[in-house]
């Protein structure tokens, strides 16, 4: 497989978790990693979801709408736009139900 389709396919897998997160209620999605990201002062500034791993791995960045993939020497950003309100929701949806879990804990 040469570099250009490998980007390709990621981009795909990526697309189909766009799609995924347009259709799936926040109860359904079952990341198989939670990681919070903490600031100096011990605020909540990042949640990092990874939904793959394994060829490609597949993490959703929630607070700045960002997919990120990677697959052997790939790397891509898949930002979701303003344009795209439904899974714009579903993403603060996800924020709010990760940051309720992470303030159960402190």
């Amino acid at each position: 497989m040469n570099n250009k389709q490998s980007r390709e396919d990621l981009l795909n897998q990526i697309k189909g978790k766009v799609k995924m997160l347009e259709n799936t209620s926040v109860e359904d999605i079952d990341p198989l990693d939670v990681e919070y990201q903490l600031d100096s002062n011990l605020k909540l500034k990042e949640i990092v979801l990874t939904l793959t791993t394994g060829g490609p791995r597949i993490d959703l960045q929630l607070s700045n709408y960002t997919i990120l993939g990677y697959w052997g020497g790939e790397k891509v950003d898949y930002p979701i736009f303003e344009k795209e309100e439904k899974i714009r929701s579903a993403i603060d949806s996800l924020w709010y139900f990760y940051e309720q879990q992470f303030k159960s804990y402190i």
